[in-house]
């Protein structure tokens, strides 16, 4: 279950508040070495919605969740090959 909005719309910590909300609910998946597929963050994104997030804070969140995610899957297994799909950082 994701928490609802307990900050105005236009308060600076809201898009925070969203981030953590979300990554308490089903994210979870990638914490557990699991790819989430297309279908995983749109079942994330409708209950976000349904629980008062608006699409465009539930968009950045999924988005900063998913770098965070990249980051960490990235330090913890020092890949020295890509993710599938994600482009390697550096010069080209």
């Amino acid at each position: 279950m994701i928490d609802p909005p307990k900050r105005p719309f236009s308060h600076p910590d809201r898009a925070h508040d969203c981030e953590d909300a979300l990554e308490e609910d089903d994210f979870a998946l990638l914490a557990r070495g699991r790819l989430a597929s297309h279908e995983d963050f749109q079942a994330l994104a409708k209950r976000a919605q349904a629980a008062g997030w608006m699409p465009e804070e539930i968009a950045a969140a999924l988005v900063a969740l998913a770098q965070k995610y990249v980051r960490a899957a990235r330090s913890d297994t020092m890949v020295h090959e890509p993710l599938p799909g994600v482009r390697p950082e550096g010069p080209a």
